[in-house]
Parts: structure tokens; sequence; C-alpha cells
């Protein structure tokens, strides 16, 4: 009888420990989710805080993006700007650098599945993007280096397609 208790104590704890233990997490996946909101000027009216910023650590998925690789731990010599707007838009956006003479933007646009929409790797000024050349509703992810002084800063924004 004690053995048949001890057994059935074993099974449920294993069960139960089974039961509980925690998803696997993938560390290298890249996932999309919410966005800044602005309006058709570019006011920022609500902020996702990890969008348009120029500090990011990027995982493998997202470096592979791009070819260029320069440093990354430099101190930026000017208050670089960079941000999409309307967002979220009902088809064009503008994607607007503020950024000095001596520096460049690569950008690439992908969807949720990860598939390269657009690419640009001399951007030095705004540029308006028709989302319905893409045929893509939903969120997409700008990735952007800015490029100055053999050092780059990166960083990412989602737009939202309606």
């Amino acid at each position: 009888m004690k053995g048949k208790i001890g057994w059935m104590i074993v099974c449920c704890s294993t069960l139960l420990l089974h039961n509980c233990k925690q998803e696997e997490v993938n560390e290298d996946t890249v996932g999309f989710s919410g966005i800044t909101k602005t309006n058709n000027l570019g006011v920022i009216l609500s902020a996702d805080t990890t969008d348009w910023k120029f500090n990011e650590g990027w995982k493998p998925q997202e470096s592979g993006l791009f070819t260029s690789n320069f440093p990354t731990g430099c101190q930026p010599g000017f208050n670089y700007r960079f941000i999409g707007f309307p967002n979220p838009a009902k088809d064009v956006f503008t994607l607007s650098p503020s950024l000095p003479t001596s520096a460049r933007i690569e950008l690439r646009v992908v969807d949720q599945q990860f598939n390269k929409l657009l690419s640009m790797d001399s951007l030095r000024g705004p540029v308006m993007i028709r989302g319905s050349d893409w045929n893509v509703k939903g969120m997409v992810r700008v990735y952007y280096k800015l490029i100055d002084n053999n050092c780059e800063f990166r960083g990412h924004g989602d737009i939202l397609i309606e």
C-alpha cells in the first residue's frame, strides 16, 4: 500500500512539474508591438519607448538585413532625429531624418514575416513611401542605420498601415 502511495506521489509530482514548466522563448525571435502615433506633420501624439531611437543592439536576424558594418560605440555629435509619419498611415507615409550633411541613412523595411519590402542605402532627406506598393496591411518595421564619421547608430520604428 505504501509503495502505491509513494508511486502515485512521484507520478503526480512529475506531472505537475512537467505541466508547470515554462514555455521556452527563443531569444533570437523578433517581435513587433506598438507604434509611436504621429500626426500628418510628424508631431508625436503618443510614443512607443522602443521606436525611433539611435542606440539599439540588434539580434542577428536584424543585423543580417544590412551588409555594412561600422563601429557602434560612438557618441553622437549631433541631435539626430528620424521618424515616420503619419502613424498609423492610410497608405502613404514619410520617413524623415534630421542629420548633418556628413551623415547618411541606410534603411530596410520588413513585414512581420521579415520579408524585405524596401532597401535604401544613401538616404539624406525625407522620402515618401506608398504602402499599397507592397500590398501589405498591418505593421511594418523600418530598420535604419545612421552612418556618420565611420560610426553607425542603429534603430527601428514601426509603422501601422491601415
